[in-house]
């Protein structure tokens, strides 16, 4: 059962039009670790592709990833449960 959500935000500055590239992920876990969070997802972020410009950026790019907690009301509004699951 998933007891900890959180709102994970990865960025990276895209090489190509070098803007920010900014993509928001709703991630569940069987317990609340915010950092094997972030570094699970550091490891399958991978390809990155800008949201601006739509290319992929090169493997290496650097990025950061700021993770929140979802409350069960943040939760709802995005229609999750805290007993459901992401796949």
């Amino acid at each position: 059962m998933t007891d900890s959500w959180f709102r994970a935000d990865v960025f990276f500055d895209c090489p190509f039009c070098h803007k920010r590239s900014t993509e928001s992920i709703i991630v569940g876990a069987d317990r609340h670790d915010p950092v094997a969070v972030a570094e699970g997802i550091r490891k399958a972020a991978h390809p990155l592709t800008c949201q601006n410009c739509k290319r992929q950026a090169p493997h290496g790019t650097k990025t950061q990833i700021g993770i929140n907690d979802l409350t069960p009301e943040e939760l709802a509004k995005i229609n999750l449960n805290p007993g459901s699951k992401l796949m």
